[in-house]
């Protein structure tokens, strides 16, 4: 039986809240606008670096053209996306004992596919997830399903196991008709996930691989 999990990546892998909260600032001082606290900012991630920018400029009531300001922030970001960034404690163990036990590994993010591969490569290795996918220029992102289908073909929907931190997480799994595992460590709390329907709701990283190997 094949077994397939999908991870978000912010909020659910890595720890980059300080990270983005770090280049979304020195984007804003970039332009002259003022900074943003942290834990606002941690309210505009899930829905991809275009939303998070918009969301970043409305919340200081510019008008800034928001794709001028998504490519200063893309650059930055790029330039060095490990900066503040760490696993959350368990994640290594917990993907190592899934490949052990045969399961693909696969990451689907709404952080832009540059983004996205730069991290995973270089905190992860390039052989641990078979796929690691961020939207391409205008592609879709979760919550709609249509990469995570791609991701899951050639598996049987009822071995598929999406994980992450949000509600847009967890209705991505949901729109794929795959099992929806949220995690409490990232960016949202307990109630949104439950709010979303997560069928099952973890605080530790361990717990996923007792979920996905029962």
């Amino acid at each position: 039986m094949k077994k397939l999990c999908i991870f978000d990546l912010d909020g659910t892998l890595l720890n980059t809240l300080d990270s983005i909260a770090y280049y979304v600032n020195d984007t804003m001082k970039h332009f002259g606008l003022p900074v943003i606290e942290t834990e606002k900012i941690r309210t505009f991630v899930g829905n991809g670096a275009k939303n998070l920018i918009s969301r970043s400029l409305r919340y200081n009531g510019s008008e800034l053209d928001a794709e001028k300001v998504l490519s200063v922030y893309i650059e930055k970001y790029n330039s060095d996306a490990l900066y503040l960034v760490k696993p959350y404690e368990g994640i290594p163990e917990l993907l190592s004992k899934l490949r052990e036990n045969g399961v693909t590994l696969a990451v689907l993010s709404n952080k832009p596919h540059s983004s996205t591969s730069i991290m995973i490569d270089k905190i992860f290795g390039k052989d641990l997830f078979s796929v690691v996918r961020g939207p391409y220029n205008n592609e879709k992102v979760k919550p709609d399903p249509a990469v995570a289908n791609e991701i899951a073909k050639g598996f049987e929907k009822e071995n598929c196991f999406f994980i992450g931190d949000s509600d847009v997480d967890i209705e991505t799994g949901r729109n794929a008709l795959m099992h929806t595992v949220g995690v409490t460590w990232g960016f949202r709390d307990r109630g949104v996930l439950q709010n979303a329907g997560a069928e099952k709701i973890v605080s530790k990283a361990a717990d996923i691989a007792d979920i996905v190997l029962a």
